[in-house]
């Protein structure tokens, strides 16, 4: 954290990232700030494999199914892979690093500040997880034969908003692929329970509609506002995702919209054949709600309430960059396109409460937050409350544009120092021109 003493790294180097910093760390690997030799991204998110495990085949294994799985994925809603890479027996991952908050803390911020995130909103960030959920379910190999992509472990804590209003999947390390190199042990429930769908309690036997029954859960709770299969116990939460008894919202919330609550009924049928029979038709019946409202929910909406719910985040997460020589104006913070790369940096905390029982490559909360800065969206101030209840959102820039005051083109990857000085050189450069052109008229 800024104002805080560099922790000291175990390598300065892997492959031909430079290593900075450490951001967190997680049940399987840790996590490292990196810096590319590669302008196109310059830092980056380093997934490193835990020592200790690196000698484990089985971890190995896991660790190499997420990597090779993940990095031919290539969508806006899920984080990028950029490569897998291995140098004095260290095994890591590069991969986009993005700025923002896990969907709980948003979740979390909106219950506890107010008001309340709106069903359309939280309609228009579900379209979005299953447009990304669609596009790894459709996944084939380079034969076009398809790879059964499933998540697993789909829940707010895996659900980023970044500060420029995107939304993001992270965490495919749970995935079953017909290519993996690992399978689930008999009796090993992987995901959180509360997220579960009952096939995942019942049998081996997951499909994409396990994906769709996990974001019906999470819709659900951030619309109706609590738990949904959450019990005192992890014997009773079991129970509870078994026999997946969903109450309708309308009956704990009179107001709730009627057009959702369909939607997220069919998605958290217990029985996987009266569920949506793909991701994409869940997004499409989402942005259809969303557009019957009557106001525009886009990734600017987003912008500005990531900006009211975590204002100043910007600032701090400036100063850390700085102790770090990293000038900010190299990663892009500003508001981009919902096709450019972004970057988080805080990985915010779970519920305290929630039990999981594979962590294989998940993020630590108490380590994230000790360490790492928090960030925010390029704007100073955020709007007023009424913006999540009553009033669109502006525009956001198109791709490619950047704020008032950010340098743009090759000169954004530039310290002051150095145009100061590539100016110097032309003024230099200027005057011998003119000194000769005198001259030579003489």
């Amino acid at each position: 954290m800024a104002g805080h003493a560099p922790e000291r790294l175990p390598f300065s180097r892997l492959g031909r990232y430079e290593v900075r910093a450490k951001i967190a760390e997680g049940g399987m690997a840790l996590l490292y700030l990196g810096r590319s030799t590669d302008a196109n991204r310059p830092i980056v998110a380093l997934k490193v494999i835990r020592p200790e495990y690196a000698r484990n085949l089985e971890f190995v294994a896991m660790f190499l199914d997420e990597a090779k799985l993940t990095s031919r994925l290539d969508h806006p809603s899920i984080v990028k892979i950029y490569e897998q890479a291995s140098q004095d027996g260290n095994l890591f991952i590069a991969m986009e690093l993005l700025f923002g908050q896990s969907l709980v803390a948003v979740w979390e911020a909106s219950e506890k500040r107010g008001p309340r995130l709106t069903p359309e909103v939280v309609a228009f960030i579900g379209a979005r997880v299953a447009d990304g959920l669609h596009h790894a379910h459709e996944l084939k190999d380079e034969r076009g034969v398809p790879q059964h992509v499933v998540h697993r472990d789909i829940n707010p804590s895996n659900i980023f908003v970044t500060y420029g209003g995107q939304v993001k999947i992270i965490d495919f390390g749970l995935a079953k692929a017909v290519d993996r190199l690992t399978s689930t042990m008999a009796g090993v429930v992987k995901g959180k329970l509360a997220y579960l769908a009952p096939e995942q309690i019942t049998g081996p036997n997951v499909d994409r509609r396990t994906d769709i029954f996990a974001l019906g859960t999470t819709l659900w709770e951030l619309t109706v506002g609590r738990r949904l299969f959450k019990a005192p116990n992890d014997a009773e939460t079991m129970r509870n995702v078994r026999e997946a008894s969903v109450p309708d919202p309308r009956s704990i919330v009179p107001s709730f919209p009627q057009a959702l609550a369909k939607i997220l009924m069919r998605a958290l049928a217990r029985d996987r054949e009266a569920r949506y029979a793909t991701a994409e038709e869940l997004a499409k019946e989402l942005d259809a709600y969303v557009m019957t409202g009557g106001r525009i929910i886009n990734p600017a909406t987003l912008l500005d309430i990531m900006t009211n719910l975590f204002p100043g985040e910007r600032d701090r997460d400036a100063s850390w960059f700085d102790e770090l020589q990293l000038p900010i104006r190299t990663v892009p913070l500003a508001p981009i396109s919902l096709m450019s790369t972004e970057l988080v940096s805080q990985v915010s905390k779970l519920p305290s409460e929630e039990s999981s029982l594979d962590a294989a490559a998940a993020i630590e909360p108490t380590e994230a937050q000790a360490t790492l800065p928090t960030v925010s969206s390029a704007l100073e101030t955020g709007p007023s409350p009424e913006l999540l209840d009553s009033r669109a959102s502006p525009v956001e820039p198109s791709m490619g544009e950047a704020p008032a005051g950010v340098p743009r083109g090759p000169l954004a990857l530039l310290s002051p120092g150095e145009i100061a000085m590539f100016a110097a050189l032309a003024l230099l450069v200027v005057a011998a021109i003119m000194t000769a052109v005198f001259t030579s008229w003489r």
